[in-house]
């Protein structure tokens, strides 16, 4: 169980509060603080176990049809969460906040949320420190991130979902979701959660959708693991 602190504001649509703290001055694109209540009594028909597999013979990600093994295609790239913020860095994406930078700080056992842009397309990441000291961002892992249609971003995820894809696209693939949050809610838009680790919002898959074409994907991995 994750213990990481943040009172940063997401970006999921809900008007519910995190478990975490953050001092974030990032921009962030969102300005709404969530937290579900998550005592939702829906459970998944099946909630599929990571399978540990997403690596070829030459130790490249490659896509799996897992949504625990939380890879995801970003303009093209192949990722998996948690990874390296040089991973990101390497191909193009930078922060987009001049006061925020690969040296800039995060406590131990917290997390911020950073806006990065490439090509003028923008994402949010959620960068991770597991340990108990101190460290860079650059020192950090990118243990989540955000996206949506305003942020024009070439995404797709398992099962070949992607950004524009339905609600009843989404359920289809993953089956029926852990977690469905009406309260606040605009008429059209669906917010609800398929969750890798019970109850655990720092292991799950968030989405809040339209049928017109505007969507919210989220995915948090916080993990730990022996070098941490």
């Amino acid at each position: 169980k994750t213990t990481a602190t943040n009172n940063n504001k997401t970006t999921a649509a809900n008007n519910n509060k995190t478990t975490a703290t953050n001092n974030n001055t990032s921009t962030a694109t969102n300005n709404n603080t969530t937290t579900a209540p998550y005592n939702d009594t829906t459970t998944a028909t099946e909630t599929p176990k990571p399978s540990n597999n997403t690596s070829n013979d030459n130790g490249k990600i490659q896509m799996s049809d897992n949504l625990f093994d939380f890879t995801f295609e970003l303009d093209g790239v192949v990722y998996q969460l948690p990874c390296k913020y040089d991973d990101l860095t390497k191909n193009g994406w930078a922060m987009m906040a001049s006061n925020c930078s690969d040296e800039s700080k995060i406590q131990g056992g917290s997390f911020e949320q950073f806006t990065m842009v490439k090509d003028g397309h923008t994402i949010d990441v959620y960068i991770y420190n597991p340990s108990a000291n101190v460290k860079p961002v650059k020192d950090c892992k990118v243990s989540g991130i955000y996206v949506s249609t305003n942020g024009q971003v070439n995404f797709a995820m398992a099962k070949g979902i992607t950004i524009k894809s339905s609600v009843k696209d989404i359920k289809a693939a993953f089956g029926v979701p852990d977690y469905t949050d009406y309260i606040g809610i605009p008429s059209g838009y669906e917010y609800f959660i398929y969750y890798a680790s019970e109850g655990s919002r720092y292991n799950a898959v968030e989405f809040y959708v339209t049928d017109d074409e505007y969507a919210i994907f989220t995915l948090l991995n916080f993990i730990e693991d022996e070098d941490d």
